[in-house]
């Protein structure tokens, strides 16, 4: 115990002399510690804020495990093994010190092995495809929003490199009430192109329809794309099809303009499915070419 108060006041030595100026070989000579044992503790200062490490390292053990714990969680569990136990606000402290962040969880699709195996055929085909060959293509999707969006929000504590580990996502989730529309549209290199927002689901019928007033040149394996109605549709129209692997919208690029009419959404109030329409025709008609 001596010892290890003796480590911390060495340290404690360390940060202060750094502080007043002093250079590490000069206060390496000043404490009687090794060069690099200095250079060791104002790292460990400046990366956690403290002189030990022990709670430091469980703590990162409890922000970094599979089920990503919250602060409030965090700190109950450090605190069953600490004789004094220490406040949420320290806790915060800590992981901010140590680069965390409190986030929220990133929505990726459910995919099996099957799904995966999929997805990287897919970009291994089109690895080599150039600017040309992709300005070539028209990229479509249609998606759904609600005049109120009820997300379920789960706030982990993370650094910026961890966005896309496993435990720092979860598998999306539909949810939503108060009236919704269905917003089809699709996007090319020169910028955006027709749009259609209607209320019926999403089917054969509905789809022929689009193809009719709306023709593009590529889709999704949504159920009803694949259906022999639109097959023959798009046959008779001539439209080269660009193949897609399934469950990966997120391969389609303009999954990234939902998430940016999302947050614009946001700022507004909606009250009716009338709102949501004019609101989503005004928010997708200022899209600029240069973000497409």
């Amino acid at each position: 115990m001596a010892q290890k108060i003796q480590r911390e006041y060495q340290r404690a030595q360390c940060v202060a002399l750094s502080n007043a100026g002093l250079s590490c070989r000069e206060a390496s000579k000043i404490i009687g510690i090794s060069k690099s044992s200095v250079q060791r503790a104002i790292k460990r200062f400046e990366e956690t804020g403290a002189f030990h490490d022990r709670n430091v390292r469980m703590l990162k053990r409890l922000t970094e495990n599979d089920g990503r714990y919250s602060s409030r969680e965090i700190t109950n569990k450090l605190n069953n093994s600490l004789k004094n136990p220490v406040c949420k606000a320290t806790v915060i402290n800590y992981l901010r010190r140590s680069g965390y962040e409190c986030k929220t969880k990133i929505k990726k699709p459910f995919l099996t092995i099957k799904h995966k195996k999929e997805r990287l055929n897919w970009c291994l085909a089109h690895f080599n495809w150039t600017i040309n060959d992709w300005e070539r293509v028209i990229f479509s999707d249609e998606t759904t929003f609600y005049v109120i969006k009820h997300k379920n929000k789960v706030k982990i504590w993370r650094t910026k490199d961890e966005q896309s580990k496993e435990g720092c996502m979860e598998v999306a989730a539909i949810g939503g009430g108060g009236g919704r529309v269905n917003f089809w549209d699709a996007i090319r290199s020169e910028g955006t192109g027709c749009f259609r927002i209607y209320s019926e689901n999403t089917n054969s019928n509905v789809y022929c329809d689009i193809l009719d007033n709306y023709l593009i040149p590529t889709h999704d394996n949504a159920r009803y794309h694949v259906s022999r109605q639109i097959q023959t549709k798009l046959h008779e129209s001539g439209v080269k099809l660009l193949e897609w692997s399934a469950k990966s919208p997120d391969l389609n690029v303009i999954e990234h303009l939902w998430s940016i009419i999302d947050d614009k959404l946001k700022s507004k109030s909606i009250s009716s499915v009338k709102e949501l329409t004019e609101a989503l025709s005004t928010e997708w008609l200022s899209i600029k070419p240069e973000l497409c």
